[in-house]
């Protein structure tokens, strides 16, 4: 069965909405929003955590400046971002995105902060925030808070996970929870004591709506336990075993385990989590991303999996590609900063519509919107 059509797509983000918050520095990417909504007396209200991303306008003869937060290691810290400048002739790699240097880890040459924007019920822009959403406060967010999704919990608070690339940690993840997500006055970090640290070995976390049963007894949880659970990717050796998507379980949101491969690797794609999942009465929904090499250059497209309701781990059936970069070319004719580039990181379902949010090219944020009807034929017909 073909994919099927959008009856709307429409362009949410851009470059050219923000204004950069480095003196030196430009804006190149609105991208990868986390997405939840609201219901007010208004409508339903979409909320989006757009990444901003930026990297420095100013050069230097022979010098590449990579740009970073000065942290303070304190909640609510003011905004401070300093500059390397490394010698040409001391990297061994100079990409567009990044540098590798001949001594010592790669390095972005953006940094990443997430802005809120506000769509009412007609998936109009009605508000957007110019200031950071979450500002970095501590060591491990030194280079940016990157690729953040919302998961509506079934107790009433929302979780906000993001993902923070370091040259020393690595690229880890990090979970805050909420029961105000337009403005986070409650905001509380899982880990709360005087050092917070990250919850989460690895990156594309996305926590399940609901708690799920334990699939297995082990010294502190009876199989059929109520757990936390969430999709991730850890960092793999791909030389050994290609990345995937994984789920993990937590009786607390700060020790995870019992983790299960959801996606083995066919070919060497390389796979990672989208939306947090969807509850639909034959299974959970996910939408995630698909890797591959096209003629020498990395494709993103989005796919569909659904996992049995009871028991997560287990596949139900994968969809072909659902979206890709040519679903947009009317909308955005031109390659953008990371060309043919699908991220879906947030879906929404509103009575007989679904709404689908994706970073396109790494440079903009598009919605594309289903009848929830066909969406759902589409991935049981497999």
């Amino acid at each position: 069965m073909e994919s099927p059509k959008p009856f709307e797509i429409k362009l949410i983000a851009s470059p050219k909405d923000y204004s950069p918050l480095g003196e030196y520095s430009k804006i190149v990417g609105t991208f990868n929003p986390g997405v939840t909504s609201v219901r007010t007396s208004k409508g339903l209200e979409t909320i989006l955590y757009v990444r901003v991303a930026e990297s420095p306008r100013k050069r230097e003869q022979g010098k590449v400046l990579l740009p970073y937060f000065n942290i303070k290691n304190k909640e609510k810290a003011s905004l401070d971002i300093q500059y390397d400048i490394i010698d040409r002739k001391d990297l061994k790699e100079i990409h567009k995105k990044n540098v590798v240097p001949k001594n010592g880890p790669s390095r972005l040459r953006h940094i990443s902060l997430p802005r809120m924007v506000v769509l009412n019920e007609n998936r109009d822009v009605m508000e957007r925030n110019w200031n950071p959403i979450i500002y970095p406060a501590w060591e491990y967010e030194r280079f940016g808070l990157e690729d953040v999704r919302l998961t509506s919990f079934e107790d009433g608070r929302y979780f906000v996970t993001y993902s923070t690339p370091h040259r020393e940690f690595g690229v880890n993840s990090h979970i805050l929870s909420t029961r105000n997500i337009k403005n986070l006055d409650d905001l509380e970090r899982v880990t709360s004591d005087n050092t917070p640290h990250f919850e989460i070995k690895g990156k594309d976390i996305a926590i399940f709506p609901e708690k799920v049963s334990s699939p297995s007894t082990t010294e502190i949880m009876k199989k059929g336990d109520e757990l936390y659970a969430s999709f991730k990717r850890p960092n793999g050796f791909e030389t050994l075993s290609t990345p995937g998507i994984w789920i993990s379980y937590s009786p607390d949101l700060v020790h995870w385990g019992q983790d299960h491969l959801l996606t083995p690797s066919k070919n060497r794609e390389v796979t990672g989590t989208g939306s947090p999942s969807v509850k639909r009465p034959y299974g959970w929904l996910e939408a995630y991303h698909e890797t591959t090499m096209v003629e020498g250059r990395t494709k993103y497209v989005t796919k569909l999996m659904t996992l049995d309701l009871k028991n997560p781990w287990k596949v139900l059936d994968i969809s072909p590609t659902f979206l890709d970069r040519e679903d947009f070319r009317e909308l955005m004719p031109k390659d953008g900063y990371v060309p043919n580039t699908v991220f879906t990181s947030g879906a929404v379902v509103d009575g007989g519509r679904m709404d689908f949010y994706s970073g396109i090219d790494d440079e903009w944020t598009a919605l594309a919107s289903y009848y929830i009807e066909d969406v759902d034929r589409f991935v049981k017909s497999r």
